[in-house]
């Protein structure tokens, strides 16, 4: 009989855009620390080539995507992403994301700084500080660097290109959405391409 093809878990795959971000989430949260009703014209981004593109041509803007089809108590979200424009920029890693609680979020700037929050969409309704660093992992200028973030039970880790940063520990979010986001600060344009965008079941 012919052999059944091994069963894949859905909830566990690596994302190529080939079909855009029809499964996402996509919402922008302005340097107030406010989500916005909308997303600005100034930050285009598409999916082209089996890649998500960004350009953005307006300052502080903080552009998120969060894959709406599985809740992950524990996952790990790695992503490959190329530096085409300013230095100046900031990629997050998103776990645990619910729109009414919030979510945690890894981010590392082109500057070779990290910082990891958890946004308070309950009460504070604004980022709260867990913990921040320099890496000398990350590489800047226009060049492709691998991140990742894994959040399992109260712990939340953190890689730059295979390296492991930290484990910092919070107990304030149990399960949620996860993704990935873009933002811009002072400087333009910002260009970025994401080679994938992967979810994994953590080690």
């Amino acid at each position: 009989p012919a052999t059944e093809p091994p069963v894949t878990d859905a909830k566990f795959f690596t994302e190529d855009f080939s079909t855009g971000l029809d499964n996402y989430t996509t919402f922008q949260i302005n340097a107030a620390g406010r989500l916005l009703n909308s997303i600005t014209e100034r930050a285009v981004v598409k999916a082209e080539g089996n890649k998500l593109r960004f350009n953005f041509n307006g300052k502080d803007i903080w552009y998120y995507a969060v894959y709406n089809k599985v809740e992950y108590d524990n996952v790990k979200v790695e992503l490959d992403i190329e530096n085409q424009g300013v230095n100046s920029q900031r990629v997050a890693l998103v776990c645990r994301y619910s729109k009414d609680l919030g979510f945690y979020e890894f981010d590392i700037s082109g500057g070779g700084l990290w910082e990891l929050y958890y946004y308070d969409a309950l009460m504070a309704k604004n980022y709260k500080a867990l913990d921040n660093g320099g890496s000398e992992f990350i590489k800047m200028g226009k060049d492709t660097n691998v991140y990742a973030m894994s959040c399992v039970d109260d712990k939340i880790t953190l890689f730059i290109n295979g390296n492991l940063i930290k484990t910092v520990k919070s107990k304030d979010l149990k399960s949620g959405q996860a993704g990935f986001g873009v933002s811009s600060f002072n400087a333009l344009p910002v260009i970025m391409n994401i080679n994938y965008v992967k979810y994994a079941e953590p080690e």
